[in-house]
């Protein structure tokens, strides 16, 4: 689970920014929190964060910011020589300063700090400590401008010199926790911490496609996925796979799942298809795609070319294996803009049941949907703000700053700029006055 996450000189954040996912003084909705097992060691977290802000006040940049992070920690993006941070561009100075990602996650029933910097293309500086609640907090490694502490990790290696030859031959452009674990050396807290960022937290977009085609060949996942696709109301009875010709399809993913863009012109939206390719007992491809049924008015299965459904029915499978996952496992997923292609309803009923199936499960979204804002439905430690100040810096903001009352409109409050991140509406009038002077010139 994720405590909070800091960032700072990352795109529209110039200032040090956090999202703290603690509960606050709220006694309200108690299934929204994760007790911790020890008073002494453990936190209580919230299983859910939603963050509200105008269009470009900085929302999309705060999920860009932990999967950028995300990213270099799993080695997904290196950094070399053509490596370019995307910092603060409003301050002429500001990329003369360090980049900065700081999260502090639970992992296996421990708190860690983990974190680092750039400036450039080098690893500034970067750390990880063990965090308990009323004690300090236990240094795993350090590093700062090239020097590293790395006295815990040798005390508690079977190879203590080999862990100093590989800090001091670190490469200044890799992370210390990633070339440690891809080593495959051996240490606990190394592996919970990349165990952590490359199977625990999963950073979905508006136009992510979830890879489900080779989970609903299973048929326990495949009975999941419907129960919970029926409470959606999308009218499909069944989801089945029918065989096509393999050698229209190129073979781009390792996994074998293949996605095919039938409409690359429409901006709407994007025509789907989901196939997958697998071998049979004598090592011949199939390829299948995913088909749905529906019943008609003579009461016979009538099939659907997945790309024929709706947008919202596309983004629902998508989305419908973070509710399955979320009850089977630890996930920290992170949603930007969870409404997109949804009803309103379907929004609510979305985070609805993640409630319900989250066992220690979180929900991060960014969103525009007035309609979550009740009282009824969240806590106020749940609600956050994002806004950019007068130097065009974004800045974050818990609704539970305002401490408005339980039975106070928080919808309405919002939209009148109570609690800002909001659009700054100019005075009509003034158009109005512009539009026919502009007529008369």
């Amino acid at each position: 689970m994720l405590l909070s996450f800091r960032v700072e000189n990352f795109k529209s954040f110039y200032k040090q920014t956090e999202l703290l996912l603690t509960p606050g003084s709220p006694r309200k909705h108690k299934e929204h929190i994760v007790k911790g097992k020890s008073n002494y060691k453990d936190f209580d977290l919230l299983k859910l964060g939603l963050i509200y802000g105008a269009n470009a006040s900085g929302k999309s940049n705060l999920v860009d910011a932990i999967n950028f992070a995300k990213s270099i920690i799993n080695d997904v993006l290196s950094i070399n020589d053509d490596f370019v941070i995307p910092t603060f561009k409003l301050d002429k100075e500001s990329h003369k300063k360090p980049v900065l990602f700081e999260f502090v996650i639970k992992s296996n029933d421990v708190f860690y700090k983990y974190g680092f910097s750039i400036y450039h293309n080098i690893i500034e500086s970067e750390w990880l400590y063990i965090v308990n609640k009323r004690t300090n907090d236990k240094k795993i490694f350090t590093r700062e401008s090239g020097r590293f502490d790395v006295s815990f990790l040798k005390e508690n290696a079977t190879d203590g010199k080999f862990v100093e030859f590989l800090a001091i031959g670190c490469p200044k452009n890799k992370l210390f926790l990633t070339e440690f674990f891809i080593r495959n050396l051996d240490n606990t807290h190394i592996k919970r911490v990349f165990h952590w960022f490359k199977n625990i937290l999963t950073v979905i977009y508006p136009d992510s496609i979830y890879p489900i085609q080779l989970e609903l060949k299973r048929d326990e996942f495949k009975k999941k996925f419907m129960s919970i696709l029926n409470l959606f109301d999308t009218g499909i009875k069944t989801i089945d796979y029918k065989q096509i010709e393999e050698e229209k399809y190129t073979d781009e993913k390792s996994d074998r799942v293949k996605i095919k863009l039938l409409d690359k012109n429409r901006t709407s939206r994007k025509l789907i298809e989901k196939i997958i390719i697998t071998e049979d007992e004598h090592s011949n491809k199939i390829a299948e795609k995913l088909i749905t049924r529906k019943e008609s008015l003579n009461s016979e299965d009538i099939e659907f070319e997945f790309n024929e459904e709706s947008d919202g029915t596309q983004r629902l499978f998508d989305l419908i294996p973070a509710l399955i996952l979320s009850n089977l496992t630890e996930k920290v997923f992170v949603i930007d803009e969870i409404e997109r292609s949804l009803h309103p309803a379907l929004t609510s009923l979305f985070i609805e049941l993640f409630i319900k199936f989250s066992k220690s499960s979180q929900l991060i979204l960014t969103t525009h949907e007035l309609n979550l804002l009740d009282l009824d439905f969240l806590r106020r430690d749940e609600i956050w703000f994002m806004e950019k100040d007068k130097i065009g810096s974004s800045q974050l903001y818990s609704l539970e700053e305002f401490k408005p009352r339980f039975d106070k409109d928080i919808k309405k409050s919002y939209l009148l700029g109570r609690f800002g991140g909001i659009p700054f509406r100019h005075n009509v009038e003034f158009y109005n006055d512009l539009l026919e002077n502009t007529e008369n010139d």
